[in-house]
């Protein structure tokens, strides 16, 4: 694995970690990093996306200091914070597809 891309995987740990290392919603807790969300509880405090502060191997504090705004979600359950935040729901029945 390339030096960078093994920094990445070492720094992207500490943030989940460091927001303790299980989604908030539904309690899920795994090693494979790829599945979990970092979610801005409020969008006019974010000052960056988290993944591209990774991406960009930004400084710790930093990085700390951004997902100090942040909780930790399950991939499942960020999609449905945002469609209940939207109001963007679909309900399904027995019958298909209903708008929410």
């Amino acid at each position: 694995m390339q030096q960078r891309a093994k920094h990445r995987r070492v720094l992207e740990k500490k943030a989940v970690e460091h927001l303790g290392g299980q989604c908030i919603d539904c309690g899920m807790g795994t090693d494979i990093l790829a599945v979990y969300d970092f979610h801005h509880m409020n969008s006019d405090e974010k000052d960056t996306a988290i993944g591209p502060m990774i991406d960009d191997n930004c400084k710790w504090e930093r990085l700390r200091a951004e997902l100090d705004k942040c909780v930790l979600l399950c991939a499942n359950y960020h999609r449905i914070r945002h469609a209940l935040q939207d109001d963007d729901l679909i309900h399904i029945s027995s019958s298909g597809l209903l708008p929410g």
